[in-house]
């Protein structure tokens, strides 16, 4: 039989297929919305669109006469060519995100069906109950799984795992359905809840193992942090230490001076001054926090800062120094760089420290002329890419959660603040 004879006798097939590839490219359009696209990205997509539509349509109806049962499969492999084509990403991100494509129109045609059963109409591929189906749980799906894609840059990188999770799943929702529709089953209510139990069972499998996974990357990497941090303390510390016996020797050495009197008084006292910057060593009651302050301390006067500290740092000798370096660290090295950019009039930091009963808080804040964006608490980084940068704040947040304590960062009239609480430790 020709090919315009195949085609000619499946005007059903053709539609129900054209429906269905509809269908998938506006779930492609929700997953894939955010990704990097190629160079010429509307000619490519308006380009391989097309062909992947006319392909798609056509090739499984052809194939279908020799081979029942392949018509998904030979979609999916057209999809996943195409949006390679258009976007940006490897060839495995590519197929996770069309993989989850596939399984949220799985999904809505589900709904579709048992909308259908419920209100005891017959099925169609256009219909009302298709537009409500669809657009229910395109919404939802959406919002719960494919908006999440933007916070990975590499969804397959060391995540084998949760690739071969959404590869089986969608691989099982095939097979079953397929069985499903062989055995005329497929518009039996029994038969169709399962499904679609199955198909949130692998949407919440694959963005919910992705999403653990990330966490764990971001944990280790913000311990990782913290260890340089601890690292960065024990450095400061010797370089503190030394400068302050320098300190403490230029002072002897000027007292001699002044004994013997052969030199200049005027600039005796200049050079008093002067060491009196770097001798100036914070005396708060807890060592660690002692030498974060005299350091930072030093850098506010490199950028003509103004930073006041008033804390009693007794209440900290639970924490360990590697964790205060971590929290005071990071914050103070947050302020200053932002202070640093502001006119001098603006350059103010201030530190409160206070104990109530139980409670220690911590209260920093300085200006801010920014407009920073908030996301779960935290201010995203302003650096570009907030993947990579940021881990500052969340380092804070980590290290004080892990002492049974609480982080509230604020922007309000410019003033940038952060406010950190936990319980007193022995």
């Amino acid at each position: 039989m020709a090919i315009y004879e195949i085609l000619a006798s499946s005007t059903s097939e053709i539609q129900g297929i054209t429906c269905f590839i509809i269908q998938l490219f506006i779930a492609e359009a929700m997953f894939f919305f955010h990704l990097k696209k190629r160079k010429r990205f509307w000619l490519r997509l308006l380009v391989g669109g097309t062909a992947c539509l006319l392909l798609g349509v056509t090739l499984p109806i052809i194939i279908g006469q020799y081979i029942s049962g392949i018509r998904t499969f030979i979609v999916l492999v057209f999809m996943q060519l195409y949006m390679w084509f258009c976007f940006r990403r490897s060839f495995l991100d590519i197929l996770f995100c069309t993989i989850g494509a596939f399984t949220v129109q799985n999904l809505g045609s589900n709904i579709q069906v048992l909308i259908c059963i419920v209100t005891k109409t017959s099925f169609k591929m256009l219909s009302t109950e298709m537009v409500i189906g669809f657009t229910i749980v395109y919404i939802i799906c959406y919002l719960t799984c494919a908006a999440k894609i933007k916070n990975f840059p590499n969804i397959s990188q060391n995540r084998v795992r949760v690739l071969w999770v959404a590869i089986i799943s969608l691989c099982v929702c095939w097979l079953l359905q397929s069985w499903l529709i062989s055995e005329k089953l497929d518009m039996v209510m029994a038969c169709r809840v399962p499904f679609v139990f199955c198909c949130i069972l692998s949407l919440f499998m694959q963005f919910g193992l992705l999403e653990q996974s990330r966490l764990n990357e971001e944990n280790l990497a913000l311990e990782q942090l913290i260890k340089e941090n601890a690292k960065q303390y024990e450095l400061s510390k010797k370089t503190v230490e030394i400068i302050n016996m320098k300190c403490h020797d230029l002072k002897h050495r000027i007292l001699e001076l002044e004994q013997a009197g052969n030199a200049d008084h005027g600039q005796l006292e200049e050079i008093r001054k002067a060491v009196d910057i770097y001798d100036g060593l914070a005396k708060t009651g807890c060592q660690p926090l002692d030498i974060i302050l005299s350091e930072k301390n030093l850098l506010c006067e490199k950028y003509q800062i103004k930073f006041s500290y008033m804390i009693d740092g007794e209440k900290l000798t639970g924490i360990k120094s590697g964790d205060i370096a971590a929290i005071f660290g990071n914050a103070l090295d947050n302020a200053i760089e932002c202070a640093a950019e502001l006119p001098v009039e603006k350059r103010i930091i201030s530190l409160i420290g206070y104990a109530r009963q139980d409670v220690m808080g911590i209260h920093i804040e300085n200006y801010c002329e920014d407009e920073l964006e908030f996301r779960n608490g935290l201010p995203v980084s302003t650096k570009g890419d907030d993947n990579y940068h940021g881990f500052g704040m969340k380092s804070i947040q980590y290290v004080v959660e892990k002492y049974g304590g609480n982080l509230v960062a604020n922007l309000e009239e410019k003033i940038f603040s952060v406010d950190i609480i936990f319980p007193v430790l022995d």
